[in-house]
């Protein structure tokens, strides 16, 4: 028998067992829930995911908990940028594994090296006072993107000799040609910077020629945060240009998928992208008509939704489809031939 739910604007509320959960987009099971709704879990499967204490312990493989009612990693509490950038990866579907991949780059930084000349405690601080202030979103991969100013033949200001054309990977010959002090706020590395920094800056401007780019950081590459400008700015070993952008433009701020770092475009909404066809492709078994097209399981999981609870609205944000293919659905007057 079906769990029973209710699929709204915010949240998912499943009953089991006579009781009521509600669990809201920004929760890290979303994804999870919305995923075994889809496919028509058993109970047992519902309970693993609605279990959020243990829920967590088993997607990080035991590095996050909740104590407290608050979230912590690897022992330490998450809390501002970071937090705000974890609830962004969970409404988005992305679960905890892109901050499992930045953390994990984190570490690998030289300055978290207790061996290594360049370490520091304070770096990992650094680092998230950063992110804090300056509105870098974290990519899917773990890494961050942040701005840089150049020159209009493409070179850097300071020297004018380094290439910094969308593409390139722009790199010193070591981590130790980067001045690690944090209080040294203007000295040796490959700068980058938030956008508020670059804009209100005094080194540069649109009507001078200069040029605007977006940069992808590595965190294993950065070497230090100056603490002047707010945390606004920094140092690392080496980077690679994205792409270009225009001064009014602005990319998306705490955590970006890669589908959006590739296309840097809307992405068109469903019905947009939605293809009907009432016909099936005698040579595909499960009568499947095209890329646009739904699986007929999803067809009749559409149908079975049309129980009086649930709005069109609610179905067509839980299947990825626009509200009035539910409704054709509902009223047979497509998908016809999926019995």
């Amino acid at each position: 028998m079906p769990v029973p739910f209710l699929y709204g604007k915010t949240a998912i509320t499943v009953y089991i067992d006579g009781y009521t959960y509600m669990v809201p987009a920004s929760a890290p099971n979303f994804a999870d829930l919305k995923t075994a709704i889809r496919d028509n879990a058993d109970e047992a499967t519902f309970k693993k995911i609605l279990n959020i204490r243990d829920y967590i312990a088993s997607v990080t493989e035991g590095r996050a908990e909740i104590v407290d009612g608050s979230l912590y990693f690897d022992g330490s509490p998450l809390a501002g940028a970071l937090a705000v950038r974890v609830a962004t990866m969970f409404s988005e579907g992305f679960g905890f594994l892109p901050l499992l991949r930045f953390l994990n780059r984190v570490a690998a930084n030289p300055r978290m090296d207790k061996n290594s000349s360049l370490y520091s405690e304070s770096f990992q601080d650094e680092l998230y006072l950063f992110l804090e202030n300056g509105e870098c979103p974290i990519t899917e991969d773990g890494k961050f993107l942040a701005y840089k100013m150049i020159r209009s033949d493409y070179k850097d200001k300071y020297t004018g000799t380094m290439d910094n054309s969308v593409g390139a990977l722009v790199s010193l010959e070591s981590p130790e040609d980067v001045d690690p002090q944090r209080n040294n706020t203007c000295s040796s590395g490959l700068h980058f910077a938030s956008l508020n920094y670059v804009l209100n800056g005094s080194y540069g401007a649109a009507h001078n020629g200069d040029r605007l780019v977006v940069l992808e950081v590595d965190p294993a590459d950065v070497i230090s945060i100056p603490y002047d400008y707010n945390n606004s700015k920094g140092r690392a070993w080496k980077y690679t240009v994205l792409r270009e952008i225009e001064w009014d433009e602005r990319i998306k701020s705490n955590f970006i998928s890669n589908e959006a770092v590739d296309s840097w475009d809307d992405q068109p909404s469903d019905e947009d992208n939605e293809i009907e066809d009432d016909s099936p492709n005698l040579g595909d078994e499960d009568g499947v008509t095209g890329p646009g097209d739904l699986l007929p399981s999803t067809v009749r999981a559409i149908r079975e939704a049309n129980d009086g609870r649930n709005s069109k609205a609610a179905v067509a944000r839980l299947y990825d489809v626009s509200p009035r293919t539910v409704g054709r659905i509902w009223d047979g007057e497509t998908y016809t031939w999926v019995k």
